[in-house]
């Protein structure tokens, strides 16, 4: 079948009972022989005008045709039809296509190989035993062929034929107005075929593909995708939309990287995975999308997108785990009470390595980079350590609401975060903190409450959390072994209290409040430690390290 004609069917006729066979003619009372047997005969109608001259040519592309067939000494077994169209000018005949005159609980069949073995195929379905039927309809319908005396057997697609005598075809040609000779005949139970088929000429004019074209809000580029939809990952989303003015509808199928095609659907939005995309993934990537019209024609050239796409390495469960620690604390002058990026970082990485993490990490410092890691980083890791442990921050260090959609889109991919901090109710995005640590915060509760004094020393560890106490050999003596600044929280949904605050002045406001809290969510996980972990005595925080590790999967 050349591209400039294609078939399309639209059944006409509804679908028969589970357990029935549909046959076109009744039962014979005599059945034929192979000699003296009479040909049968076809006819068409409901038909268009006959119409040579091309006088009056349908308004579409589109042309119902119904036939029906007798045998005066056996009974119909098949049809075969056919029809002409021009090229360059040439009346040309695509082949007979055979469909056969049953259907089995609404499977039409189209035959393809010798006439002769049309009766024989025929009495195969007719004859289909109940115990096999399913299995042979089941194959059919997934796209399988059956192979019966020696001819290939296919379902025809259900959308398109369910009735062997009655269709709508779609004649798809290139030129302004085109003649067609529409013929079918019947084939009787001994394979004898109708000598003179029935026929019709008809004029169709050109059938012309839709247009398509994507519309807003397109998907943001270089953004972070995993290899599923999630409850906090929608997929990256395209919306588009065709333009056919003769069709009453469209439908739509699209690709990414030219892989497969989707199932044309009449949906006008698709949602794509890094599942949908070619390797590699993280990288460029282009999203195709084509119309197709009432009149099976596809648009020949699909409107398409282009995108940066970020995937993280977790996605594949066998990349090694790696964890980026990210210092915002301010650096200090490295005396007591204000401790120098090297100070901190070397507090960090001891506690890790303490923690059986040794080469498992790597830190960005934020007083050196000046900026905070791109996404293109993070995707490199599976966990996220947050720590800004300074008593008095620093502007370059605070995760305010641009710099927390960041972390919030690195957390709705399946990322893991440890969050450590002195103040962070005002170095870090509330909303971010709500949203994502699963706390009340002093935007929004009561339950929020901070302690000006220097009171703050210590937390009792719960859900398997060690006490903390803090190492005083690190305060100025101005705080008077004590920090001040240290709130109480108030969980949110599924969040759970692993630490609980404890004073110096046993102020009832504070001792006992909620301090610290865990997420452990099913798309990430969170623990926020409310309280600066450098200033915990050092087993003390090896073993909150250890715990806080465990928890999130490292």
């Amino acid at each position: 079948m050349t591209r400039r004609m294609r078939l399309s069917f639209i059944a006409l006729a509804g679908l028969v009972a589970l357990s029935a066979l549909l046959f076109q003619c009744s039962q014979p009372t005599n059945p034929g022989t192979s000699s003296g047997n009479i040909a049968p005969e076809t006819r068409l109608s409901n038909l268009p005008i006959n119409d040579p001259a091309g006088t009056l040519p349908s308004a579409t592309p589109t042309v119902t045709l119904s036939w029906v067939g007798d045998d005066p000494d056996g009974f119909v077994t098949g049809f075969r039809y056919r029809w002409s169209y021009m090229e360059n000018g040439v009346s040309v005949y695509r082949p007979w296509t055979t469909v056969l005159n049953v259907n089995v609980t609404g499977v039409c069949m189209i035959v393809y190989g010798n006439t002769a073995a049309i009766p024989d195929v025929y009495h195969y379905f007719v004859t289909l035993a109940p115990s096999i039927q399913d299995s042979v309809l089941s194959s059919l319908t997934a796209g399988n062929p059956v192979f019966v005396a020696g001819d290939t057997v296919y379902a025809a697609n259900a959308k398109h034929i369910l009735n062997p005598n009655v269709g709508v075809f779609v004649f798809e040609s290139l030129d302004t107005l085109n003649q067609h000779i529409f013929e079918v005949k019947a084939v009787d139970n001994m394979a004898v075929e109708d000598p003179t088929p029935a026929s019709v000429t008809f004029w169709t004019p050109k059938a012309i593909p839709p247009d398509t074209r994507l519309v807003e809000p397109y998907p943001s580029d270089s953004t972070f995708m995993i290899d599923k939809v999630t409850e906090t990952f929608p997929g990256l989303k395209f919306y588009y939309e065709g333009l056919d003015l003769k069709s009453k509808g469209l439908e739509y199928s699209w690709s990414v990287d030219s892989l497969a095609w989707s199932p044309y659907s009449t949906k006008q939005v698709a949602v794509v995975t890094a599942s949908d995309m070619k390797p590699p993934y993280t990288g460029p990537h282009t999203f195709y999308v084509r119309a197709r019209n009432d009149y099976a024609l596809e648009d020949p050239t699909p409107a398409k997108y282009s995108f940066q796409a970020i995937v993280p390495a977790f996605v594949n469960p066998s990349t090694p785990h790696r964890i980026l620690v990210l210092n915002c604390t301010r650096n200090g002058t490295g005396t007591v009470g204000f401790p120098s990026s090297v100070q901190m970082n070397a507090f960090y990485s001891d506690i890790l390595n303490a923690a059986g993490k040794t080469g498992g990490f790597d830190v960005w410092t934020m007083a050196t980079e000046r900026k905070f890691p791109s996404r293109l980083m993070l995707a490199n890791y599976t966990s996220l350590i947050i720590h800004n442990d300074a008593q008095n921050g620093d502007l370059i260090g605070t995760i305010d609401a641009p710099r927390a959609l960041l972390f919030s889109e690195y957390l709705s991919i399946g990322g893991k975060l440890i969050v450590s901090g002195w103040k962070l109710f005002s170095r870090i995005d509330t909303t971010f903190q709500e949203e994502r640590f699963h706390i009340w915060t002093f935007s929004t509760s009561s339950f929020y409450r901070l302690n000006n004094d220097y009171d703050f020393v210590g937390g009792t560890g719960q859900l398997g959390y060690p006490d903390v106490a803090l190492d005083t050999t690190l305060f100025r003596p101005i705080w008077a072994g004590a920090l001040d600044q240290v709130p109480i929280v108030s969980p949110r949904g599924f969040a759970e209290v692993i630490f609980r605050y404890q004073t110096k002045s046993l102020n009832p406001l504070f001792q006992n409040g909620i301090l610290g809290i865990r997420y452990l969510g099913i798309t990430y996980s969170v623990i926020y430690l409310g309280f600066p972990l450098y200033y915990a005595q050092r087993d003390n925080a090896i073993a909150v390290m250890k715990k806080s590790l465990q928890d999130i999967g490292e």
